[in-house]
């Protein structure tokens, strides 16, 4: 016999941050895949895995071309037109970005209305199938509906955090590079590199009001920079912390090549569209993550460079959450 009480949807899209609030709640859930719009971290944060339990298995079921927005409470039904996103229902402590509609059933004047819309959830639930782990593989790694998307500045469990915030929004960081590095350059390069800045641009990079960002030798990593217009660099050599630069210029000087930008934080920030938040926060934010991509180039400490366009470290991100 199928459960009647207790929190039910059956709602075709979700969001990461409302999938965690349903799978807090235990609520009991049907959902889409087939359309792209419940991505991959939203069936994560529903409880889904590789090896999946079979309290979620039990829990959340999977219905393709379901279109349906009805939530079900106890006591009450709603029934309308917003999916289970942040963008439809508002996040904590804020007010939804997309005009939805709804209509509100109560079980104690309306019984009968409230019946019936209980009557389709239940038809929903009997032509779905339980959720399974290969539901990971079909699911986009990024919902193709706005309306589906959650988002919020940043997760609440890693506060200021870039690095989450690319996994949500990984669009805002297009044209972005980002270093992981505790391999200083040398003096002498240093100083070649600023002769050379000199000589090309008549002044000295300093007076441009330009620092030195790297010194490579690398042609991948040169053809990754020639297209970025942002810079961060996550440091872990001497006066260790989060740096950001813009305006990038390039210039070669014998079998090297240096990159020069200006460094600010809040300038890149804002190309990112991220709110405010310190430099200093950021860097406390990611910087367990950012030791873990760093150990992962496999070379010995004090010779770590590792570079990574905005799509290449959005890969790397979502295999590490794959392992969860």
């Amino acid at each position: 016999m199928l459960e009647v009480e207790g929190t039910r949807c059956a709602v075709a899209f979700w969001g990461p941050e409302m999938a965690l609030n349903a799978r807090e709640s235990g609520a009991r859930v049907i959902l889409d895949i087939s359309m792209n719009c419940t991505s991959r971290r939203a069936l994560k944060a529903l409880g889904v895995r590789k090896r999946l339990p079979k309290s979620v298995a039990s829990r959340i079921s999977v219905l393709d071309g379901l279109h349906a927005k009805i939530f079900l409470g106890e006591d009450h039904a709603i029934v309308g037109s917003a999916n289970a996103s942040g963008n439809a229902l508002g996040h904590a402590g804020g007010s939804p970005s997309l005009r939805e509609a709804g209509v509100r059933i109560d079980r104690s004047t309306e019984p009968e209305a409230f019946e019936e819309v209980e009557a389709v959830w239940r038809s929903y639930l009997a032509a779905a199938r339980p959720v399974r782990g290969d539901d990971l593989d079909r699911a986009a790694r990024l919902p193709v509906s706005v309306a589906a998307r959650d988002h919020v500045p940043f997760p609440s469990d890693r506060p200021g955090s870039v690095l989450d915030d690319l996994l949500k929004r990984p669009d805002a960081f297009a044209g972005t590079v980002f270093v992981f590095a505790d391999h200083p350059a040398k003096k002498r390069e240093i100083r070649e590199a600023e002769d050379a800045y000199e000589a090309e641009h008549g002044t000295a990079p300093r007076t441009d009001g330009r620092q030195h960002v790297c010194t490579i030798n690398d042609p991948e990593c040169d053809s990754r920079l020639r297209r970025a217009a942002l810079h961060l660099c996550w440091w872990f050599g001497e006066d260790p912390g989060l740096y950001a630069y813009h305006d990038l210029t390039r210039v070669e000087h014998g079998a090297s090549i240096s990159y020069f930008g200006r460094m600010r934080w809040p300038t890149v920030r804002k190309a990112f569209g991220m709110p405010i938040v310190t430099r200093e926060r950021a860097w406390r934010a990611d910087e367990g993550e950012a030791k873990r991509l760093l150990r992962e180039d496999g070379r010995r400490k004090g010779k770590r460079f590792v570079l990574m366009a905005h799509d290449e470290l959005y890969e790397a991100l979502q295999r590490d959450d794959d392992r969860d």
